[in-house]
């Protein structure tokens, strides 16, 4: 009987851990952004939050807010939408613990984006 439920424990932690592994990250916070670009680098915010079940967010520099259109993340993915000097830019991206790697698709040419968790809205 003791083995049994010693067994019966052990698999339920198992259970535990895998269901918190495999479950869906919340990405809520900011991140401190920077994009990597010919004409010199970009830096700001992103701020994401969840709002009725969804995931909603700006990117935030030099005093202005701009909304991420179309944003989706699913798992540890990213992808969305910005109109930012005249251009529409696509950034897509994965998380991790505490960083985004991902780029920043523009006419064509993509630049790398990273960002760090904890911006304060440059």
């Amino acid at each position: 009987m003791k083995t049994l439920l010693t067994t019966l424990m052990l698999v339920l932690g198992v259970v535990a851990v895998n269901a918190q592994s495999n479950g869906k990250a919340d990405v809520s916070g900011s991140w401190e952004y920077e994009v990597v670009t010919p004409d010199g680098d970009y830096r700001g915010t992103m701020e994401i939050k969840k709002a009725d079940g969804k995931y909603v967010g700006n990117l935030v520099a030099g005093g202005q807010k701009t909304p991420l259109k179309n944003l989706k993340i699913d798992g540890s993915k990213m992808t969305c939408s910005v109109y930012a000097e005249g251009y529409n830019c696509n950034i897509s991206g994965e998380f991790n613990a505490d960083g985004f790697k991902g780029g920043v698709e523009v006419e064509g040419n993509v630049m790398d984006m990273t960002a760090k968790r904890g911006g304060g809205g440059k």
